[in-house]
């Protein structure tokens, strides 16, 4: 700074800064120095710095236009160096909370497996015992069978959270919507009947 002759300011954030030669460097001449703010929503992010020793009117306001082309390609490379860092942490942030769902759901799907297998144990019993009862027999008997059909939708929100961790891979095939749709109607019939009202199925294939 204490070598600065003088300071020209071309432009908000450009300045030219025209230096006198250091007095205890033998053969050292004037030299000038280009700076260029590099601003981000109105604040600075950074500077470029254009030395010359040779030609001291490198950076003449006729030419200024050619050497702010560099501030561009700058201020282009630090945005998506931010963004790049942004969608970094944005995905490393939704890698964790996948990773945390799965395992809450692996936990939850465990600890329900011991109370429903107590349920569908109940219901066999219930089931084994009432033969001289055919109405509570069938009650029991639709207990059991919805509580294979929630002990089945576990080991299915099991194989989800493998399938997440990408240890397994899906085995598609052909499934009955007739006896899928015939089973639902049939287990919600008594809640039904507790609100009045019908269930009717027809299928015609």
């Amino acid at each position: 700074i204490e070598q600065v002759e003088r300071v020209e300011k071309i432009r908000d954030g450009v300045s030219v800064f025209h230096f006198k030669p250091p007095a205890d460097v033998q053969d050292a001449g004037r030299h000038v120095r280009l700076i260029v703010d590099i601003e981000i929503d109105h604040r600075l992010a950074g500077i470029l710095l254009f030395d010359s020793t040779r030609h001291l009117d490198a950076f003449c306001v006729p030419d200024i236009d050619r050497w702010l082309r560099f501030r561009e390609h700058a201020l282009s490379a630090i945005i998506k160096a931010r963004m790049l860092e942004s969608m970094e942490k944005a995905l490393a942030a939704a890698e964790e909370a996948s990773t945390v769902k799965t395992r809450l759901l692996s936990i939850a799907s465990h600890d329900l497996k011991n109370p429903l297998g107590v349920v569908i144990g109940i219901a066999e019993i219930i089931e084994m015992e009432t033969e001289h009862d055919p109405k509570i027999r069938e009650l029991a008997g639709m207990i059991n069978e919805s509580g294979r059909r929630m002990l089945a939708l576990l080991h299915d929100i099991l194989d989800t959270t493998e399938l997440d961790a990408g240890k397994i891979v899906l085995n598609l095939k052909l499934t009955s919507v007739e006896t899928l749709v015939e089973s639902i109607v049939y287990e919600n019939q008594p809640l039904a009947e507790r609100k009045g009202q019908q269930l009717i199925y027809s299928c015609t294939t």
